[in-house]
């Protein structure tokens, strides 16, 4: 698999792309960085 880091799960987000392991839309992570935010802030979101 090319990004073992992104999981899809139709249970959660209703099967939008997560990060592994956690509640968080890879779209609202590209979203944070194409606004601007640093790679090492958005580390620090929960």
């Amino acid at each position: 698999m090319l990004f073992q880091h992104i999981t899809t799960n139709p249970n959660i987000f209703g099967g939008k792309h997560c990060m592994r392991g956690l509640r968080f839309p890879v779209s609202r992570l590209l979203g944070l960085l194409a606004a601007g935010e640093t790679k090492a802030k958005t580390r620090t979101i929960p």
